[in-house]
């Protein structure tokens, strides 16, 4: 018995040996691994027995919630993000919750607003233009509205550029217009030096078409020049730019909005050696618009001269022209400056219709009927 006894006492001795020898390997499990049975634990290790290290006592770090992050991410969705595209415009929540457009690029910007290049999220093969301006107070909130007008009664418009439609998030408007990739008639000019007589035709023929579907519907235009004309990507010329146009019946206009350039003489007079606007027939100013344009594509060169807008304006009404857009006028065919000279009438009621421009013989001749 007596050996019995002591056989079994050596073997609890050892096992109580291998239960401490095998203690610090189950150390990590207090890290959160695994669960461990804490009686049985404190058995097998003791901190007397087992020296710890300050990262054994630390406590876990817990991960920071969701919302603690956020402010660490981009705004737009990452599906967005890796795709590297924005909803136009980029800023703004409103537009991006509800647009079918994807941003591609910046085209410009103008007085109240930007021109950005987008890409329709349901035709991947068709872009778009859209003019995001912002209508807080005025004028722009007037300048917004009344293009949104106009462009709705030009619906249909071969020679006008197309609106598709609007969205109005809280302070801002955003036109969705139809991509013209070819490019302003004034950048043209400004590339080519002169456009030649044979494409200044083409181009002017569709310049009259637009303003003649303005003003069949009592629409004055108010700021006709190169740079509110643009092409498709077919090299057709469209006008794009009816911030300032105005449903005019009795074509009479009290406030001149013209770019000075391009403003007809009978809009300013000279008071006190002071320029001063005055009313007059916006029809006629049009008119006149249509011949300084015909003008600058067929010379390159600014009608009237000036550092600034003050200066153009009394050469505009003391008929002080550039000399070198004479000198190259001069080098015009027949056709082109008689109808230059029969445009640019100082008496508005002397200048022809624009219709009547349509029906000149230089313009006509080998002129595309399509046009």
């Amino acid at each position: 018995m007596r050996r019995h006894a002591a056989f079994l006492l050596l073997i609890v001795v050892v096992c109580a040996g291998c239960a401490h020898a095998t203690g610090p390997a189950k150390r990590p499990l207090q890290h959160g691994w695994a669960k461990v049975d804490t009686k049985r634990h404190a058995v097998a290790v003791s901190d007397e027995e087992v020296p710890t290290s300050p990262a054994a006592t630390t406590p876990p770090v817990k991960p920071k919630p969701l919302q603690m992050l956020q402010r660490y991410l981009p705004r737009r969705r990452r599906s967005r993000a890796e795709n590297n595209t924005e909803v136009v415009p980029c800023s703004d929540d409103g537009i991006r919750q509800r647009s079918n457009y994807e941003w591609v690029a910046n085209i410009g910007a103008g007085s109240f607003g930007h021109v950005y290049m987008a890409r329709d999220r349901r035709n991947q093969d068709r872009l778009v233009a859209i003019k995001r301006q912002d209508a807080s107070k005025e004028p722009g909130r007037w300048v917004a509205d009344n293009e949104i007008g106009v462009l709705k009664h030009l619906r249909g418009c071969a020679c006008v550029v197309q609106m598709l439609t609007h969205i109005k998030v809280n302070h801002l408007v955003y036109l969705v217009l139809e991509f013209l990739s070819g490019g302003t008639l004034g950048r043209r000019i400004r590339v080519q030096g002169q456009i030649c007589e044979r494409d200044a035709k083409r181009y002017l023929a569709r310049i009259v078409r637009a303003v003649d579907e303005c003003h069949v519907r009592h629409i004055i235009l108010n700021d006709i020049k190169p740079d509110n004309m643009a092409f498709d990507g077919e090299d057709n010329l469209k006008l794009i730019d009816f911030g300032l146009a105005l449903y005019c019946p009795s074509r009479m206009m009290s406030m001149s909005r013209t770019t000075p350039r391009y403003a007809s003489p009978e809009q300013f007079e000279m008071e006190d050696n002071q320029i001063k606007k005055r009313t007059f027939d916006g029809v006629a100013a049009d008119t006149w618009a249509v011949g300084v344009t015909l003008v600058h594509m067929l010379t390159g060169h600014d009608l009237f001269p000036g550092r600034g807008e003050e200066e153009v304006r009394r050469n505009v009404v003391n008929s002080l022209q550039n000399q070198k857009c004479l000198e190259r006028w001069q080098h015009l065919s027949q056709g082109a400056q008689q109808l230059t000279q029969r445009i640019l009438q100082r008496d508005p009621g002397m200048r022809p219709s624009i219709r009547d421009i349509g029906l000149d013989g230089w313009l006509r001749e080998g002129a595309d009927p399509q046009q």
